[in-house]
């Protein structure tokens, strides 16, 4: 028997590595599963691992004392539980026994991790002669692993447990894991568009990726500016710049909750194009920003979700100037096309640059109409009014963050001129916005703001008043039932079908036109009326109806201009709380013509009362 023993154990030591490995699992379901017993005196920090940053290979030092009862020897198995987060390099991650030295000559480690996670499974199998570790002795080996995410992990993310003593036992300490960081950042090798204190920006940031920061779908890049730093929407505008395949292969959204200069941003695949940084890799990317208030740069940083600890940029930081404002700045002056609640109309704004605030192309100018305002895209309708020349030489884009009710155009070249709006020079645009709920808005309710001349600034003075509804949807057909002479106003009394909303027929007014006219018409004013629409009919008895959007005027008059010969009739509605009513137009006239109606010309507009 004894010589059978002998041979076995020999047979044995011939195994070689592969066989063991092949073996593994049918000596696994061979052991005997022990009693609850445990190790102890577990210990991973006992020798200090030969790293402690996040996401590098590292060697762990693992110790452990057999219980009383758990003796290991050919077959057995120790394993080893790590934080989660920890990964192996392969499946086969890299063991090696250290003492006791008969452990450590007599015996092999193989260690087994398929999955490449935090759990390692260790063979123990023959190297020598013999092959052991006695009840109630100590041991340490070695593991190679991947250190997880940086942070402090207490003693309960580790754990210890064999094929003898399988209750897993943890150490009495645990490990912090120091993050990395990015390097050779920047925010000034390309100048932002704007240095103007409180203006809104386009920053260029540079940073080299950490010998262990590869970023791929799902990774995030967060920048952070100095407190008074804001963005003008929860999502900024952010574009990738650098490396090639970085701009291609990835898809970024930029994400600013608090709108406080914090910007998160976050990398997915673009298209069917897998999104990867590489490790050790020079990236560029732009972010709109408002810049702040104060010229304290020293907290510029930027972190990634695999370099956590932020690193600030090299060099002197950039000056920021003090924000001139614009002045002038209106809103009501020209009326909008309509003054009607959640309906399209274009508002023309005026303002005018300060002593320093010339715009070029790559500007910004920032318009904050009230909350509530909308747009029917994300990129509404602008037009440059005036200057002329800034009219022809600059083409506008307008874009809307996040905050429904800012505007902000970003000016580009008109082809082959050079976009430029000088120095202390007026202006006008045109944005096109869906108005917000029926109330009065005061002057402080708007602003505008450019990239050169930062500070918001709202009209002086002027309120618009967004009413409730739209004119009747049902139509209103109007006839005449007596006339009056020239240059009177009169209202009809007779009966009519369908009567107009208010119960009577009024007289409407015809002014036909054989050329390119302006009739300026106007209207005694309608006791408690809010707004007023001018509706139009080509004959007397016919469909009365306002243009779409309907033009709504606050006032009691109105400018309505001819390209082409018309004959046109008119009503005007009132509205008086929710309700439309009519009301009689009291007056048209062309140009300088006096009050009353034109009756005897045939090429400028005539006007009769009919």
């Amino acid at each position: 028997m004894g010589v059978a023993v002998r041979r076995a154990n020999r047979l044995i030591r011939r195994l070689t590595c592969t066989t063991v490995v092949a073996l593994f699992s049918v000596v696994l379901s061979a052991v005997a599963v022990a009693g609850a017993s445990s190790p102890s005196a577990v210990s991973f920090t006992g020798t200090a691992p030969t790293s402690v940053v996040a996401n590098t290979e590292a060697t762990w030092t693992v110790g452990f004392t057999a219980s009383s009862s758990g003796a290991l020897g050919i077959g057995s198995t120790v394993t080893i539980t790590l934080p989660s987060g920890f990964t192996t390099a392969s499946s086969s991650p890299t063991v090696t026994l250290l003492t006791p030295s008969s452990f450590a000559t007599d015996c092999a480690g193989l260690g087994q991790d398929s999955s490449e996670s935090n759990v390692i499974s260790i063979l123990i199998y023959p190297a020598a002669s013999g092959c052991a570790l006695a009840a109630s002795t100590a041991a340490t080996l070695t593991i190679g692993v991947v250190n997880g995410a940086a942070g402090a992990y207490g003693p309960a993310n580790f754990s210890v447990a064999t094929s003898a003593d399988t209750t897993a036992v943890a150490p009495s300490s645990g490990e912090t894991i120091t993050p990395t960081s990015v390097s050779a950042v920047s925010v000034t090798t390309t100048a932002p568009t704007s240095l103007v204190m409180a203006a809104a920006s386009t920053w260029t940031w540079g940073f080299t990726t950490s010998a262990t920061g590869a970023l791929g779908p799902g990774g995030s890049i967060t920048l952070t500016y100095p407190t008074g730093f804001s963005t003008l929407t929860t999502s900024p505008i952010v574009v990738l710049e650098a490396p090639s395949a970085f701009v291609t292969d990835c898809a970024a959204t930029a994400s600013d909750t608090s709108e406080t200069g914090v910007i998160v941003i976050t990398l997915a695949n673009n298209g069917s194009n897998t999104c990867a940084l590489a490790k050790s890799t020079a990236a560029t990317l732009t972010v709109g920003v408002l810049n702040g208030k104060a010229d304290a740069l020293s907290t510029l940083s930027v972190a990634t979700s695999k370099d956590t600890a932020g690193a600030s940029p090299t060099g002197t930081a950039p000056s920021l100037t003090t924000a001139a404002p614009t002045s002038a700045v209106t809103f009501t002056t020209s009326a909008p096309t309509s003054l009607v609640a959640n309906t399209t109309s274009t508002w023309t704004v005026g303002f005018t640059t300060s002593s320093s605030g010339a715009l070029a192309a790559g500007a910004y100018i920032v318009v904050r109409l009230p909350s509530g305002f909308a747009t029917s895209s994300t990129t509404p309708a602008v037009t440059l009014k005036t200057p002329s020349s800034f009219a022809s030489t600059c083409t506008p884009s307008g874009s809307v963050p996040n905050s429904a009710n800012i505007v902000v155009v970003t000016l580009a070249n008109s082809g082959s001129n050079t976009c430029a709006l000088g120095t202390s020079t007026a202006a006008t645009i045109a944005v096109t916005v869906i108005n917000g709920p029926a109330a009065t808005y005061g002057a402080s309710s708007y602003s505008l703001s450019t990239s050169a001349d930062g500070t918001a600034v709202a009209p002086t003075s002027g309120s618009a008043t967004i009413v409730s509804a739209g004119p009747p949807g049902t139509v209103s057909y109007w006839t005449s039932s007596m006339r009056s002479s020239a240059g009177e106003a009169h209202a009809g009394v007779g009966p009519t079908s369908p009567g107009s909303p208010k119960g009577a027929a009024y007289l409407s007014y015809l002014c036909a036109s054989s050329s390119s006219e302006v009739v300026d018409l106007s209207w005694t004013g309608v006791a408690n009326a809010t707004s007023y629409v001018v509706e139009q009919a080509t004959t007397a008895s016919g469909t009365y109806s306002a243009a779409s959007p309907a033009p709504v005027y606050s006032g009691t008059s109105a400018t309505i201009t001819y390209t082409t010969a018309v004959t046109e009739y008119y009503k005007v509605e009132a509205l008086i709380g929710t309700a439309w009513v009519s009301a009689l137009s009291s007056n048209a006239t062309n140009g300088s013509v006096s009050s009353g109606y034109v009756v005897t010309s045939t090429s400028s507009p005539e006007c009769t009362d009919n």
